[in-house]
């Protein structure tokens, strides 16, 4: 609306008020609002942006002016408090464009904090860890890589690492030791790895090593223990089961598997022993029997009385043992003479006759000669 329609309008509304022309005022304040600020012309809908930019910028200096009266209102009372006390010069009022000015600067202000705001966030969140792995990133690069593994497996083993677990559950042994910073993250995770295996190796070696001087020890016991082939688990246990070899294997089951194997070598030695003692005796018997002249008339009754004092007689155990050997004597019967061994026998000692009878024929005629 331009000044001619808003003075045709101020006149109409002073006549119909019953105004003269000269009156420039109602004394009413919403009429004079109104009259002072006129409606505004419509504009073509192509400039909606620049539009809503300008109800904003309206909107702004509404609430600029509201912030003015209470901050008139307040500077007022301040002045009136100031007044009461010292009686100081008054405050000096912003314009409008000053205050303007100033609330841009302060939301640039609070842009820029707002931006600002991740990077010190970022900066608070660099904790001693972050700068301790930092800090061993520059280390790494100076120590060679054999003796940064070396530390490294000789902190998993001060740390007592268990070879059954995983990196996951040993992490909290070991991440709070400054050797844990020698590798990075892979590196770390592959030893970790690595030491295990080896462990394991070694553990199970150990292990097989304490186990075997354990039932060596044990075995040792048996031994001093004078066992025999019929002896029991039972009674070996109540006697000996406070020795520290008896302790050393812990399962009872492999206690009793090992003291019975160690019997059934003792029963089956002894079961050797005696009988080889058996034949060496029989042996001896038999050959105390030969020495006499035993033929098919011979009687045991009889012959034991001539036996009785030899130990090879004593040796064996019961009369009937002793008869019964005396019965396995196989004494060989007498050969008879065949006819042709016969005649041939007869030959031979005609043939030798007839041979001693020349020659004593002979020399009886010889000494008839002589004479």
């Amino acid at each position: 609306m331009d000044r001619r329609s808003q003075g045709v309008l101020l006149q109409s509304v002073n006549e119909n008020f019953g105004l003269g022309a000269t009156t420039g005022a109602l004394n009413r304040p919403d009429v004079d609002l109104l009259v002072s600020k006129p409606p505004e012309e419509k504009k073509p809908a192509a400039e909606p942006a620049k539009q809503q930019a300008e109800q904003t910028s309206e909107q702004d200096d509404e609430k600029m002016d509201i912030d003015d009266e209470k901050t008139a209102k307040s500077g007022s009372d301040m002045e009136e408090s100031e007044d009461n006390d010292d009686d100081g010069p008054p405050a000096v009022k912003k314009s409008r464009k000053e205050k303007k000015l100033e609330k841009q600067r302060l939301e640039q202000l609070a842009a820029k904090k707002e931006k600002e705001r991740p990077r010190q966030m970022l900066e608070k969140q660099a904790d001693p860890a972050i700068q301790a792995e930092l800090q061993a990133q520059k280390e790494r690069e100076e120590v060679p890589f054999e003796r940064r593994l070396q530390e490294f497996k000789e902190m998993l083993k001060e740390k007592n690492v268990s070879t059954g677990s995983t990196w996951e559950k040993e992490l909290s042994k070991i991440v709070f030791d400054k050797r844990y910073l020698l590798l990075n993250a892979i590196e770390r995770k592959a030893a970790f790895e690595a030491y295990v295996r080896e462990r394991t190796e070694v553990e199970r070696a150990e292990k097989k090593k304490r186990t075997k001087e354990a039932r060596d020890n044990f075995k040792s016991l048996l031994e001093e223990a004078k066992l025999h082939g019929r002896s029991s688990f039972s009674s070996f246990a109540s006697k000996w089961g406070k020795d520290s070899r008896f302790k050393g294997v812990e399962k009872m089951r492999e206690k009793e598997d090992i003291f019975n194997e160690y019997v059934q070598e003792l029963y089956k030695k002894e079961k050797e022993e005696r009988k080889e003692k058996k034949e060496k005796i029989r042996k001896e018997f038999m050959a105390m029997l030969s020495e006499k002249s035993i033929t098919r008339r011979t009687k045991w009754s009889s012959l034991k009385k001539t036996l009785e004092d030899d130990e090879r007689y004593k040796a064996v155990e019961g009369s009937s043992n002793r008869e019964a050997l005396f019965r396995n004597i196989k004494i060989p019967f007498p050969k008879r003479p065949t006819r042709m061994w016969t005649r041939r026998v007869i030959v031979r000692s005609e043939q030798q006759r007839r041979r001693q009878f020349r020659s004593a024929r002979r020399r009886s005629r010889l000494n008839l000669v002589s004479n």
